[in-house]
């Protein structure tokens, strides 16, 4: 029991820094940025979570594409495996694991890290 209320005690803290600590002190910076002059694979991912979490779609799509799609699978995911042990099996309508979920994944981050440097290093267009 204790470990359930840690557990949703973490998620409100997360939630919160989320929603209303980052928008306000938006300075943080990218280390691999900062060193490198390279976008890193996660580069935006903070942001488009913020950004969901505001209900801003559009502007989470745009900072990282993986972060929106990897929150819909992962929820459609979650509560069909839960509505699938509440019934104790009986009615499984739910999401199985397919491989094709964690490699979507994957080609979202690589795609995204490729564009952003494409978009900076020959255009010098910031995506920042």
């Amino acid at each position: 029991m204790a470990g359930i209320l840690v557990f949703f005690v973490g998620v409100t803290a997360g939630l919160w820094y989320f929603k209303y600590y980052l928008p306000r002190h938006s300075g943080l910076s990218c280390f691999w940025l900062t060193t490198t002059g390279f976008y890193c694979p996660g580069c935006g991912g903070t942001r488009a979570a913020a950004a969901l979490l505001q209900g801003d779609l559009y502007r989470s799509l745009l900072y990282h594409p993986a972060v929106p799609v990897g929150v819909v699978l992962y929820s459609c995911f979650m509560i069909s495996q839960t509505f699938a042990r509440i019934t104790h099996y009986r009615y499984f309508i739910g999401l199985r694991f397919r491989l094709w979920m964690p490699i979507s994944i994957v080609f979202l981050i690589t795609v995204n890290c490729i564009v952003k440097n494409l978009l900076w290093f020959v255009w010098q267009i910031a995506v920042t």
